[in-house]
Parts: structure tokens; sequence; C-alpha cells
């Protein structure tokens, strides 16, 4: 699409409001993004540590202080909030990503062909009935 737009603005077939208009749809999209994917990695993180510290205050002195030395806690917390901090935006942006694309390419295949919404909804209840099934043995 971008392409297209580029293409007709540049041989003055296109308003030049269009392609305007279009990046700075783009930049808003991203900066929505940047902050979403920081505020929820921030949140994550936040807890995680909490949980950990909370757990740690809690945990038996005999069994856990006497054995666990001060440099094996820091570095347990350290590599779990790293974790959290770097792999976690980059798995919730891929994710993202990957969902707006697989949503994008029902829609046009949808509209293209639209008895496949028919088949997209017995597909989507076969797969929601073998998940919950498969949580419900996975239980047991």
């Amino acid at each position: 699409a971008a392409d297209v737009m580029l293409t007709q603005w540049a041989a003055g077939l296109a308003d030049a409001a269009v392609p305007i208009a279009f990046a700075g749809a783009l930049a808003c999209m991203l900066t929505l993004r940047i902050v979403a994917t920081t505020f929820l990695s921030f949140r994550a993180t936040f807890l995680l540590h909490d949980s950990m510290f909370w757990r740690l205050l809690r945990a038996p002195v005999p069994t856990f202080f006497d054995v666990t030395t001060c440099g094996e806690i820091c570095n347990k917390f350290s590599k779990d909030l790293e974790a959290a901090d770097v792999q976690l935006p980059e798995f919730l942006a891929q994710f993202c990503s990957n969902g707006s694309q697989l949503v994008t390419v029902f829609a046009l295949t949808v509209v293209a062909i639209p008895w496949f919404g028919l088949v997209l909804l017995l597909m989507t209840l076969v797969f929601v009935y073998v998940a919950l099934t498969f949580s419900k043995l996975s239980r047991s």
C-alpha cells in the first residue's frame, strides 16, 4: 500500500496530504506500540520482582538461607529480572505482530471468499474444544 501511494504521489496523481496522513498514522501507531510494550514490560517486571521478593522473605531460614549464599540469591534475581526486562518486550512485540498479521489474513480471506467465514468458525470451535479438553487432561 505504501509503495502504490508513493508511486502515485511521485507521478503527481495523488494529493500530498494522503502520504503525509499515512505516515502520521504509522508514527502514531508506532508510538502507541512502544508505550504499550514499555508499560506492560515494566508492570510484569515489577510484579515478578515483588512476588520473588516476598517469597524470599518468607523462605525458611534453616533450609534456604543456611544453604543458599547471598551471591546465588542475587544471581537468581538478576537472571529472572533480566529475562523479564529483555526478552518479554521482544516476545510481546512479536506476538502482537503475528497476531495482527493473522487477523489481517483471515479478514482479507473472508472478504475475498465469504464462505471461508464458516470454515474459519468451524476451525475455531474445534480448536477451542481441543484446547479445553487438553487443559482438563493436563491438570489431572
